[in-house]
């Protein structure tokens, strides 16, 4: 949908197109490259949810329950670090990081929102790898996008069935929330 309509409000608002980069703001989630949290907050939460692996959603996870908590978040444009890291991405094939992404994604809806997010999620998880998996194989003929989304869906499937992710190499088994 972003490439179809890049300013629609939903993404404008995920994105902070509106955040003036230059002030101190609350936010709700930034970027979990650079963060600092104090200890007793980190302590208080639990930290890092560890069943986010290997990568993605760990960051929004925590943020949001951090939010919950009560305690605020805010952007400061004055601390700066330059971020060396996607070192875990590099490790993993483009297949791998596909259907990674989609399993941490489906994994935070599952964890956080009530049925009807988790269906609206599934759904259109399930809804864009169809449409993807057929508009690139048609478009380019290659077979790795019906591996991958279809492996998608499956995991989709299974999480919105069972509660349960996995596939012994690709993403690991996660919990029932």
């Amino acid at each position: 949908m972003n490439r179809i309509w890049p300013g629609n409000p939903v993404n404008q608002r995920y994105r902070c197109a509106d955040l003036d980069l230059e002030a101190e703001a609350e936010v709700e989630q930034p970027a979990g490259a650079f963060l600092l949290i104090r200890r007793d907050v980190w302590e208080a939460v639990g930290g890092l949810d560890e069943e986010f692996r290997p990568l993605w959603f760990e960051d929004v996870d925590f943020l949001r329950r951090v939010s919950g908590r009560g305690y605020r978040i805010r952007y400061v444009p004055s601390a700066a670090a330059e971020h060396r890291g996607g070192h875990s991405v590099t490790k993993l094939s483009s297949e791998s990081r596909a259907v990674c992404w989609y399993a941490s994604l489906l994994r935070y809806a599952f964890k956080h929102f009530q049925a009807g997010g988790r269906v609206a999620v599934w759904s259109a998880v399930v809804a864009g790898c169809t449409i993807r998996m057929l508009g690139v194989f048609l478009g380019q003929w290659k077979l790795w996008p019906l591996r991958v989304y279809c492996k998608v869906i499956r995991l989709a499937c299974l999480r919105l069935v069972s509660g349960r992710i996995g596939e012994a190499g690709v993403v690991p088994v996660l919990a029932r929330q």
